[in-house]
């Protein structure tokens, strides 16, 4: 049973309204981000770096989440820095990766949050979870580079894999419309 969860890119936009459901359905966790936010409590919200994988380590052995919800990247198809891309997206996934490795035990659940744009241009109609990447953007590619990297984790943690298509709702940055 979930008891705990460590939520990452907490102040995101995704992470925000997970987190509220999370609030007002009076689960137990802890979110993540690199920067403060309105939103949260003090008690809720951890800075942190993914690029800290000591501090993740602390975090992670000092709350013993049952499940991580790893949201935390650089989410934007057009983000004009393509190394911090790679830099939060992939490296920052194999710190969290590694720290959850060293500091939970083996039944904790990490669910990835990739996206849709691995899937990239396909000749199908309708698009299956079977299909070859091929994504088309640095953005697509560094959440393809996530997945493959996720599988050397597959036999320390349940590793699931969520591909969201487009994010839109009120709160949304102008940029994803």
């Amino acid at each position: 049973m979930i008891r705990k969860i460590l939520v990452t890119g907490g102040n995101g936009f995704i992470g925000t309204h997970f987190c509220k459901y999370l609030d007002a359905n009076g689960f137990d966790f802890r979110a993540t981000s690199h920067q403060e936010s309105d939103f949260f409590m003090s008690d809720r919200l951890i800075i942190v770096d993914l690029q800290d994988q000591d501090r993740l380590g602390k975090l992670i052995k000092g709350y013993q989440p049952d499940a991580i919800v790893h949201m935390a990247a650089v989410a934007s198809p057009v983000h004009g820095n393509i190394p911090e891309i790679y830099k939060v997206n992939v490296c920052g996934t194999e710190n969290l990766l590694n720290a959850a490795a060293s500091n939970l035990s083996t039944d904790a659940k990490i669910i990835l949050i990739s996206t849709a744009g691995v899937y990239g241009v396909q000749a199908n109609e309708y698009l299956s979870e079977d299909l070859a990447f091929n994504p088309v953007n640095h953005y697509s590619i560094s959440k393809m580079d996530t997945e493959v990297l996720s599988r050397q984790y597959s036999d320390t943690f349940k590793i699931q894999i969520v591909r969201p298509f487009n994010i839109i709702g009120p709160g949304q940055s102008h940029d994803f419309l």
